[in-house]
C-alpha cells in the first residue's frame, strides 16, 4: 500500500511539471504604476527572505533539568520562499541551533496540478507531515511555550517530519473539506537497538492520511479533523514492531470582533506497537482555551493528560499562558505550569519566550 501511494505521487506531479513549457526570459510581467521597470523587472524574481529568532528561559522545581535556571537562544530561523512558476511555490527553512544548522524543511508546493480536473495539489520535499493540527506549525507559532505533553511523547522531535510528498484533495462541498495522503522518510534512519524516548519511534519510510474540515458557524468557525499515521517501528530488546499513530482534533475560533477572539483546541493521540505476538498503546490528551482581548495581549489555559509508549505512568498539569504581542513575528509570552509527572509530584515550572523576527515570513500561522 505505500508502495502504491509513492507510486501514485510521482505519476500525478511528474504530469503537472511537464504541461506547460517555462516562459522565456523576457516574458515577465508588465510594471504598474508602483512597480519600477529595471532589467525587465527581473527584481520580481528575488525570492523572500526573512529571519526569526527564538529566545527561551526555564525556572522549575526538578533539579535534574539541565537547562534550570537559564535563559538561552534557543534557535534562530532562516526562510527563503518564492514562486518559481505560476502556481509552483518553493519553501525553504534553515535553523541554527545547538551550534549546528540544518534544513527544517525544504519543499515544492504544485497548488493545481491540472489532472482529470480535479482540485488536487501537491507538496514534494522535506516537510513536516499534516498529521493532527499543529504538527506543520514551527515552534514560533504555537500559541504556547512547552508543546503539550501528548505531542511531546507521541509525535516530538521531528519524528513527523520526513522526505516524501503528499497530495492533497479538495472536496467540492459548500464547507470546506480537505484528504492530505503522504508518504515519508526519516531524513535519517533509526537504527534498531535500543527503545526511544519520545515521539512516533518509526524506524524510517511512514504513511499518513488526514481529513480535517471546517463550517462557519453563527458567531465563529468550527474545525474537525482525523489523522492516521503508520510505518514500521524501530526494533529493541527482539521487539521489532509495527508503529499506528491515530489522533483526533477539534477547534473552534469565534468571529473576531475590535481584534478580540477566542480559540478553543483539543486534540486526542494513541500511539500502539505491535509485533512478536505483544501489543503496547499509550494514548493522552490536550484542552485549551486562549483569549485575545486585544491586539496585542491574549491569556489561555491548558490541561495536559498523557501517557508515554516508552515509559510507565502519566503526565498531568495545569499550565497559565500569558502572552504580549508587538508584531505578527515579535512577542514576549509566559507560561506556568504546575502538575504530577512519574518520579515527580507537585511540580512547577515557569517558561520564558522572546520571539523576534524580519521579513515577510509566510509559513503556517496559528
Amino acid at each position: 500500500m505505500k508502495w502504491l501511494t509513492f507510486l501514485a505521487v510521482t505519476l500525478v506531479v511528474a504530469p503537472a511539471f511537464a504541461q506547460t513549457p517555462p516562459p522565456p526570459p523576457d516574458a515577465v510581467a508588465a510594471p504598474t504604476g508602483s512597480q519600477p521597470a529595471s532589467n525587465n523587472n527581473r527584481y520580481l524574481l528575488l525570492p523572500d527572505i526573512s529571519f526569526i529568532s527564538d529566545a527561551r528561559g526555564l525556572f522549575t522545581s526538578d533539579k535534574t533539568n539541565p537547562n534550570r535556571n537559564k535563559f538561552l537562544l534557543d534557535s534562530g530561523e532562516l526562510a527563503i520562499q518564492s514562486f518559481v512558476y505560476p502556481g509552483i511555490k518553493q519553501d525553504a527553512f534553515i535553523v541554527f541551533g545547538n551550534g549546528e544548522a540544518r534544513i527544517e524543511e525544504g519543499y515544492v508546493t504544485v497548488q493545481d496540478l491540472h489532472f482529470a480536473k480535479l482540485p488536487l495539489s501537491a507538496t514534494v520535499g522535506r516537510r513536516k507531515a499534516p498529521f493532527g493540527r499543529v504538527n506543520q506549525l514551527h515552534p514560533h507559532s504555537w500559541a504556547y511555550i512547552e508543546p503539550p505533553t501528548v505531542l511531546k511523547n507521541l509525535v516530538a522531535e521531528e519524528s513527523l517530519t520526513g522526505d516524501g510528498a503528499y497530495l492533497s484533495y479538495l472536496f467540492p462541498t459548500k464547507f470546506f473539506l480537505q484528504l492530505d495522503a503522504g508518504y515519508f522518510g526519516q531524513p535519517t534512519p533509526t537504527e534498531d537497538g535500543t527503545a526511544p524516548e519520545s515521539g512516533a519511534g518509526f524506524r524510517d519510510t511512514f504513511s499518513t492520511l488526514r481529513l480535517w474540515g471546517s463550517q462557519r458557524m453563527s458567531g465563529g468557525d468550527l474545525e474537525l479533523g482525523a489523522s492516521d499515521a503508520q510505518g514500521k517501528g524501530v526494533g529493541y530488546g527482539g521487539f521489532s514492531p509495527q508503529n499506528t499513530l491515530h489522533g483526533l482534533d477539534l477547534t473552534y475560533r469565534t468571529t473576531a470582533t475590535d481584534s478580540q477572539r477566542t480559540l478553543v483546541r483539543s486534540e486526542w493521540l494513541s500511539h500502539e506497537q505491535k509485533g512478536s505476538g505483544t501489543t503496547r498503546r499509550a494514548e493522552g490528551y490536550y484542552v485549551s482555551v486562549d483569549k485575545r482581548s486585544g491586539p496585542f495581549r491574549s491569556l489561555g489555559v491548558r490541561y495536559d493528560n498523557s501517557g508515554s509508549p516508552w515509559a510507565v505512568g502519566r503526565e498531568k498539569s495545569f499550565s497559565l499562558i500569558q502572552t504580549h504581542q508587538l508584531t505578527e513575528q515579535t512577542y514576549f509570552r509566559l507560561q506556568a505550569t504546575h502538575g504530577d509527572r512519574p518520579g515527580q509530584k507537585g511540580f512547577n515550572e515557569l517558561r520564558l519566550q522572546w520571539v523576534w523576527g524580519v521579513g515577510p515570513h509566510t509559513h503556517n500561522l496559528e
